[in-house]
Formats: C-alpha cells, sequence, structure tokens
C-alpha cells in the first residue's frame, strides 16, 4: 500500500480572539494563511496547503485578533461591510464591526 508522510509543524496559528464563533466547511483552489478573506464567504480559520489537502474553515461570525493578522490580511472597508457578523479586534483592544473600520 502506498502513503505518503507529511510533517505537521507544531501548534497553529490562533487568529480568533475568543471561542464564540461559527464556521463552515470550504475546498481551497490554491494555499492559504490562516486570517485570509474567503471572497465572499468570510475569514480563513487556519494555514491551508492545497496540494496536500484543501479542505478548510472559513469564520462567518466571531471575533477576529487584528494583531494576529498580517499588513497585508488587515480587512479593507468593503471586506468589513460585507461580514457584519465578524468583530475586528484592533491592537489597542477596540473593535469595530459592519461599516465602520478601526
Amino acid at each position: 500500500m502506498k502513503y505518503t508522510s507529511t510533517v505537521v509543524p507544531a501548534g497553529r496559528p490562533e487568529i480568533l480572539a475568543n471561542d464564540d464563533w461559527a464556521g463552515m466547511p470550504f475546498k481551497a483552489a490554491a494555499d492559504m494563511k490562516a486570517g485570509d478573506i474567503v471572497t465572499g464567504k468570510g475569514v480563513n480559520l487556519y494555514d491551508i496547503r492545497a496540494a496536500d489537502n484543501p479542505n478548510g474553515t472559513y469564520i462567518y461570525r466571531g471575533c477576529i485578533d487584528m494583531r494576529k493578522l498580517e499588513e497585508s490580511q488587515k480587512p479593507t472597508a468593503a471586506q468589513v461591510a460585507a461580514f457584519p457578523q465578524i468583530i475586528w479586534l484592533n491592537e489597542d483592544n477596540t473593535h469595530f464591526a459592519g461599516t465602520s473600520a478601526g
């Protein structure tokens, strides 16, 4: 029987600010990092290596900790408006959701 072995790094990046969230499964077409926007759906929960396993989860309701996102991952005003059930926690512990941007 043929099989492959993949080394998985210890721990996963955690972008959530609390444990009250809701997500849905999706299949990624390319590699994604935790915190990347899944267009029209939400925010990717964990890193995905599509060649190994394209299955992922996007968050459509919850609180995302902006301190854990790279600068290029921070949402635009349009993305914030597109996901009104996501609260974005800023570096100074203020937050915004819906149509406001921090």
